[in-house]
């Protein structure tokens, strides 16, 4: 069955329950690019009948199920969407995922999203430059590219109003995602954060703490940890509350005491915002994760491979951290649980044919004997 479209007089109730709805779709068939999900999510998505919400809840879940594909009926669907619509819709805060949509249809594709960033053009600003700044560093994603870092740093350089900055809040999250490639080149995009914290405009600043976590996810390295701390009593209240999301990120499913203590702290210098307060306490959740055997890191084998849900998850989270306000602290709050596309265990497990435990000898990286079960 499909949503009422925006012109019915429907209650607020039955529409929330349609777009959890098309967020389980997205959670049962991430990565299968099944043809029936297209046939029954597409009209939602041309159809401007419908209101934003439905319709980006719809894209994004088919950029999740058809992730990577450059599925062409899927391009210009969202496409269509994003065109037909009127400018003022497209100001909405959840339209920024009609962005990440397309961005995840061309996951890891590099140079193949040359016509698309064509017509990305005929999209009204400043909605269209963040759907070029994201479609890139999707494509580039874990690749190390260089040129598009710079590409990514060049559009951070420019001092713009709020309003018009919101393509400089995909750099920023672009040069974590493009440069987590490589060892070297987090440790360059790290330094370059600092610089961009430093003398970047208030958008950009809010998006950093972003940025520094999708950097080291699941992994609460010292420098990380102690940057984002100091930014959690930033006296802009958003780079503060983005940095608090940032330390969940960074510590899901580690158990770090030490961020754990620093939380604890939090919750009791936020106990009168409601807000901050209630960040502070989807980090403990995060931080807590699995009892600390669940990591949130797409990136394995020596970053080597990508999960590609994994990372659409991942993302499809920190976008709705690009505005805390209107999105987690509105009525979107839900989105979060898009990171449980990118939860995978920590602990190796060995199993029979049958699935029962299967006691192994295997050797682990430190050429050290262990016994599993």
């Amino acid at each position: 069955r499909r949503p009422p479209r925006s012109t019915r007089k429907e209650s607020s109730a039955a529409s929330d329950v349609y777009k959890r709805q098309i967020l389980g779709l997205s959670f049962a068939y991430a990565g299968t690019a099944k043809a029936e999900i297209l046939e029954a999510l597409i009209p939602l998505v041309i159809d401007t009948n419908y209101s934003m919400e439905i319709s980006a809840m719809a894209a994004l879940c088919l950029g999740v199920v058809f992730i990577g594909s450059c599925n062409p009926d899927v391009l210009n669907g969202i496409m269509q969407g994003m065109v037909e619509r009127e400018a003022p819709s497209l100001e909405h805060p959840l339209a920024r995922y009609f962005a990440l949509a397309l961005g995840l249809v061309f996951l890891g594709q590099q140079e193949k999203i040359e016509t698309t960033l064509e017509a990305v053009q005929l999209i009204p600003a400043p909605l269209g430059k963040f759907v070029g700044a994201t479609i890139v560093f999707c494509a580039y994603a874990n690749t190390g590219n260089v040129a598009k870092v710079q590409e990514m740093i060049q559009n951070c350089v420019e001092h713009l109003d709020e309003k018009d900055a919101l393509y400089q809040v995909a750099s920023v999250l672009g040069i974590a995602v493009i440069a987590n490639g490589e060892e070297i080149g987090n440790e360059m995009a790290f330094r370059t954060m600092t610089h961009l914290l430093q003398y970047g405009e208030p958008a950009i600043r809010r998006a950093v703490p972003l940025g520094l976590s999708l950097l080291s996810l699941s992994y609460a390295s010292i420098t990380t940890m102690d940057m984002l701390t100091k930014l959690t009593y930033d006296p802009d209240k958003e780079v503060a509350q983005a940095a608090i999301f940032g330390l969940g990120l960074i510590g899901a499913g580690t158990n770090n005491s030490r961020m754990a203590e620093v939380l604890r702290q939090l919750a009791g210098y936020s106990h009168k915002d409601n807000d901050t307060l209630f960040m502070v306490r989807i980090a403990q959740g995060l931080l807590q994760m699995g009892k600390g055997l669940v990591t949130l890191d797409p990136v394995h084998s020596d970053r080597f491979l990508v999960s590609q849900v994994g990372l659409a998850g991942i993302l499809a989270a920190v976008f709705a951290g690009t505005n805390l306000k209107n999105i987690v602290f509105g009525n979107y709050h839900y989105l979060l649980f898009y990171t449980a596309l990118a939860a995978s265990p920590r602990v190796c497990m060995t199993v029979r044919q049958l699935l029962t435990s299967s006691c192994t000898s295997i050797w682990s990286r430190y050429q050290c004997r262990q016994e599993w079960g």
